[in-house]
């Protein structure tokens, strides 16, 4: 009898410790989703600067700079932070983007938790073209945050396999 306690509790131990992990890499990779998507949305003139900085609120580590992730959604020469919203919608009619696929890996765990994302960009006139990001991530006081974003542009669709387990679309 006191076995079969003792396995039990293990069990229970080992299916608590597993949802844990699950709940966690779904927070992760819910956290790449919002960044994703208000980066696409900004960049779509679809979402505010001030909007945009709410999003990213807190998802940031400290030691990363954010307005170096910025600049790589800001596009030049127009500065977002300043336009008017009537100039925004201007600049969203215009916009050459016409929608975004969005593919997440799952979490590649070791001393940080990489996470990668596949970005196909259709444009209204032109052929599409290909992102692949690794955000790498760190867990400071019990959440997670983003301590550095790799990134590499592609003329054809990326063919190195990750396990894609979330797909979105941002129009």
């Amino acid at each position: 009898m006191k076995k079969a306690y003792i396995i039990l509790l293990l069990l229970i131990t080992i299916l608590i410790s597993v949802t844990g992990c699950a709940e966690e890499e779904e927070k992760a990779i819910g956290m790449i989703e919002k960044i994703e998507r208000a980066d696409w949305k900004l960049a779509m003139y679809s979402m505010d600067y001030d909007s945009y900085i709410r999003e990213m609120d807190g998802l940031f580590s400290e030691s990363y700079d954010p307005e170096k992730h910025q600049r790589r959604v800001l596009q030049e020469p127009i500065d977002i932070r300043k336009i008017t919203q009537e100039e925004r919608e201007k600049f969203q009619e215009t916009s050459d983007i016409k929608e975004v696929h969005v593919s997440i890996s799952k979490v590649y765990e070791g001393e940080f938790a990489n996470i990668f994302t596949k970005e196909e960009i259709h444009y209204h006139e032109q052929s599409p073209s290909y992102l692949m990001r690794k955000y790498i991530l760190k867990e400071e006081d019990n959440q997670w945050t983003i301590v550095g974003v790799e990134g590499m542009a592609y003329d054809k669709p990326e063919t190195r396999e990750k396990d894609w387990v979330h797909t979105f679309i941002v129009k």
